[in-house]
């Protein structure tokens, strides 16, 4: 049996996008030894950089484009200037992220590299007397694999070239119609680029077998895939956390199963389906325990607090900042890990109207002290998956208050046996056992000084942490995985 799975990953370049269900669900199944085919109905020529920066390289693949651009490149062979055509006394300047090109000091093209990587080519931009004329789209594969045409500036043709350079799709960006000619239909016209994909996809599928297995994202295109026409194979849709727009758009009805992320997810679609539509609860990140590899213990002479936040209101956050800051004027060895998604500057100015009074350990006020203090309150920005493992691995508890606080960060810290505290009831915290649930913000400062100074408490958690990440553990998932799949055959 062949696990298929039909990501959503058009936002994607040079790296899939990140927590995102379908590389997790993908690398779950290659771990418990499945064989997997990721369907990719994406435009990505840079999917063999992609694949590899996902650590998803085992896995099969099935891509529409390549299909359509009868392609059968596996290898990934990325193009270096030298491989290409440049006029005569061409010039090349290297900056920060792209090459200038120069023709007899006027601007001839812009060559750019692969976004957050910089690793390889990625597209070139072509210009005469100063205008865009033409975009040449790069495959990591070696070749030139689609080619943008602009009038005036505004893009009005896409083609999609063979490897050998041929046009094998003709899309007018003005009407939307596309022009094709393929071997798996006698149609040609087709009046959207979409249009073009779902009936390739729907070819696909047909020559899979039908005891396989189905796994579609809820993404847009996926959507209209799912409520358009029936598989012939078992099919469950896959909605991420709290994509509660989505599911109110449909597709919940048409799948065989519907796998949602939290008990407010499944609450959520059940009001949007019909009673007999099955919604199971799997979440998308395991939490293999890794506390081994942590420093998080109480020997640990700094005490990181990692507080995160994405929907919190500025008068909340500067609620949370008013009692941290008077734990840091009291606790010389905590510092605060603060990511958000709104860098409001008044937190900053809070932070620093306090480092004017930070005394240092002798009760003195200086530049040292006041220097430390802002030193211990590190503002960040929303990071990676790799960043927040790494921070995590290094935290002493973990805040999120947040109406639906983030279930990959809540992975990590049972992960990582790191005790939580939250606002609301969440799959990944018992309270009083692996942290605590406040039952307002003012109270974070009465609960946070157990977990940075008390031993047996922090043990305790640690302990309840290391159990409760039992439940969701890879070989749990791969269970409850199973379990669905057996339904699905019956």
């Amino acid at each position: 049996m062949k696990i298929h799975i039909i990501p959503d990953w058009h936002q994607a370049n040079a790296v899939v996008p990140q927590f995102n269900d379908s590389r997790h669900q993908a690398q779950l199944f290659l771990s418990q030894g499945q064989t997997v085919e990721l369907v990719v109905l994406d435009y990505l020529p840079q999917l063999r950089l992609l694949l590899a920066n996902a650590q998803l390289e085992l896995a099969n693949v099935w891509s529409a484009f390549d299909q359509l651009q009868h392609i059968d490149l596996k290898a990934q062979l990325p193009l270096a200037l030298a491989d290409l055509n440049w006029p005569s006394g061409a010039l090349f300047v290297r900056l920060q992220g792209q090459i200038l090109v120069t023709v007899n000091q006027q601007h001839y093209a812009t060559v750019y590299l692969t976004p957050k990587t910089d690793a390889a080519l990625d597209h070139i931009d072509l210009y005469e007397a100063d205008h865009l004329i033409q975009r040449l789209i790069l495959d990591d594969r070696g070749f030139v694999s689609q080619v943008l045409t602009f009038e005036q500036d505004n893009l009005v043709r896409r083609d999609y070239l063979t490897p050998s350079g041929q046009v094998a799709i003709q899309e007018d960006c003005l009407t939307g119609q596309v022009t094709t000619q393929q071997n798996w239909t006698t149609q040609t016209q087709f009046d959207s680029i979409n249009s073009l994909v779902k009936a390739v996809l729907k070819s696909h599928l047909s020559a899979i077998p039908d005891l396989d297995n189905v796994i579609m994202a809820s993404g847009e295109l996926n959507r209209e895939i799912i409520q358009s026409w029936s598989f012939s194979q078992p099919v469950v849709m896959s909605w991420p956390a709290n994509d509660h727009e989505a599911m109110a758009d449909g597709g919940h009805d048409k799948s065989g199963f519907n796998v949602v992320q939290t008990p407010a997810d499944r609450e959520y679609l059940s009001q949007q389906v019909s009673d007999d539509v099955d919604i199971s609860i799997i979440p998308a990140f395991s939490t293999d325990n890794h506390v081994e590899l942590t420093s998080n213990d109480m020997m640990n002479p700094i005490k990181k607090i990692y507080w995160t936040t994405k929907s919190m209101s500025l008068t909340d956050q500067k609620v949370v900042v008013t009692q941290l800051i008077d734990l840091l004027a009291n606790d010389f060895s905590t510092t605060i890990i603060f990511e958000s998604t709104m860098l409001y500057p008044e937190i900053q100015a809070m932070i620093d109207h306090a480092s004017l009074s930070a005394k240092n350990e002798h009760g003195l006020i200086d530049d040292d002290s006041q220097a430390a203090f802002k030193v211990r309150f590190q503002i960040l920005a929303p990071q990676n998956e790799i960043k927040r493992q790494q921070l995590m691995a290094q935290t002493r508890v973990l805040i999120d208050l947040d109406e639906h606080p983030d279930q990959f960060l809540q992975s990590l810290a049972l992960t990582f046996s790191v005790p939580q505290i939250n606002l609301v009831a969440t799959s990944y915290l018992v309270p009083q056992e692996n942290g605590q649930q406040l039952a307002a913000i003012t109270d974070l400062k009465d609960v946070l000084p157990m977990y940075l100074d008390n031993q047996d408490k922090f043990n305790q958690t640690q302990r309840a942490a290391r159990e409760l990440a039992k439940e969701t553990n890879s070989e749990m998932l791969w269970i409850k995985w199973q379990q669905i799949f057996n339904k699905l055959k019956l």
